[in-house]
């Protein structure tokens, strides 16, 4: 390697930045790093000095397995965790470490939900409620998974829906 690939190289290089990189997502100007130990960094990429600069970090330590980007500044981890920068705004406790993490509309121009993987093959999914209609069929539907399968693993999500749903209405 030349002297002057190594310099171009350190130019984009951070060394505060985390130990064990698990996941590194990309929007706009900004970049999320996900540590294992560490849990989020915000870094900003300055064009016209060439530089990686961190501009926020997270302040309570995570165990990042997945990390998906939701908005901007907005970042979902294993535990179901939402974090707006170093904020936490939700915390859910999905039950099991989280392998995957992805955003997607189940129809389309439907509402963005989060789907969910688990370590024990489970699948969720978080889905915000738009109507009272919505909360209240989702309830019914909670209501009878209790009585007819009262270890359901559906209801976990079920419940964590409605805790979403709740909390966007009020």
């Amino acid at each position: 390697m030349t002297w002057r690939r190594r310099k171009r190289r350190r130019k984009f290089e951070n060394k505060h930045i985390a130990n064990f990189i698990v996941v590194i997502q990309i929007i706009k100007q900004r970049v999320i790093v996900s540590d294992i130990q560490e849990s989020f960094i915000w870094v900003c990429y300055k064009c016209n000095k060439n530089q990686l600069i961190i501009f926020a970090d997270d302040t309570y330590p995570r165990w990042v397995t997945t990390s998906c980007l939701l908005y901007y500044d907005t970042v979902a981890e294993k535990f179901g965790n939402i974090c707006v920068k170093a904020e936490v705004i939700r915390n859910y406790h999905v039950g099991e470490t989280v392998l995957s993490l992805q955003k997607t509309s189940l129809i389309p121009g439907g509402s963005e939900s989060l789907v969910y993987t688990t370590l024990s093959r489970g699948i969720g999914i978080l889905v915000p409620f738009t109507s009272h209609e919505d909360h209240n069929f989702f309830l019914h539907v909670e209501m009878y998974l209790r009585y007819e399968h009262p270890r359901s693993v559906v209801e976990t999500t079920l419940v964590s829906a409605l805790i979403t749903s709740q909390s966007r209405m009020l």
